[in-house]
């Protein structure tokens, strides 16, 4: 079994409260998965420098830099310098807020995270382990997606857009967002969990999109979309065009996992 160490930084404010939760959360992942994590806490933050007068000592500093992994609590931080050889970045507090990831530019998600995303969702407050303000949310996400189809997908019409919610994963919702483009001109915009596109839509447009999907020469209209930039792989200046072209397409979308999409009934709630 694979061993990983983590160390653990709580912060302050509300610091430690969220990374006792997503400890809680690496280690049901670690048992699911197989592996096992080594956790360190370090008592690091504004309550220390209050007492000590120090920040973060050379000796802990050392010992921070053997950890592959830092767990770190709930705070802003801005970088404001980064060693790439020795792979240190150096951070001081902001009162800055983050940036959310929920509808800006997303991390790709797996199809089997966004369906136990999706799981969570349905089981609500139901779920063990969760702090109040976590089952607070659910339950206000649920009652906004009150309507998913259990066994199949939702499109949501809400005031002046669509949202059809797949749960299906970055690469499967640019795909299918694609696929609107090229077959339809319909402009959408991707997450990992939904699609949204205007509401003046004709939503019989959809019905037709697995049989579109299913001709060859839709699938190579789709992945010629794509334009990829030289020099994201290495060595890619010594391939021909069409064929890095295609390459990285296939890395980016998944056909087979929009056609499964495709296949599944799909429900129309209104929720404007």
């Amino acid at each position: 079994m694979k061993s990983y160490n983590v160390a653990v930084i709580g912060g302050d404010g509300t610091g430690p409260e969220v990374t006792r939760e997503a400890v809680k959360v690496v280690e049901a992942a670690a048992v699911k998965f197989g592996f096992k994590l080594n956790f360190t806490h370090y008592d690091i933050g504004g309550d220390r420098y209050l007492r000590t007068g120090e920040i973060l000592p050379d000796s802990v500093l050392a010992e921070l830099r053997q950890f592959p992994v830092i767990l770190l609590g709930a705070r802003p931080w801005r970088i404001v310098q980064v060693e790439w050889k020795q792979g240190i970045a150096y951070a001081e507090p902001t009162s800055d807020p983050g940036k959310a990831r929920w509808a800006g530019d997303p991390v790709p998600l797996s199809p089997g995270l966004c369906a136990e995303i999706r799981a969570m969702l349905r089981a609500g407050a139901s779920v063990e382990g969760l702090s109040r303000r976590a089952i607070s949310r659910l339950v206000e996400l649920q009652g906004e997606l009150s309507g998913l189809n259990d066994n199949g997908t939702t499109i949501l019409a809400k005031e002046g857009r669509y949202e059809w919610w797949t749960f299906a994963g970055l690469r499967v919702n640019a795909t299918l967002a694609a696929l609107l483009e090229v077959t339809s001109g319909i402009g959408s915009r991707a997450d990992n969990l939904w699609l949204h596109f205007p509401r003046d839509v004709d939503l019989r447009e959809l019905e037709h999109l697995a049989a579109r999907l299913a001709d060859p020469a839709t699938a190579s209209r789709l992945l010629a979309t794509f334009d990829p930039q030289f020099g994201s792989i290495r060595f890619s200046e010594l391939l021909p065009p069409t064929l890095y072209q295609s390459m990285q397409a296939q890395r980016v979308f998944d056909l087979v996992g929009a056609r499964a999409i495709l296949e599944r009934p799909v429900r129309v709630v209104d929720a404007s």
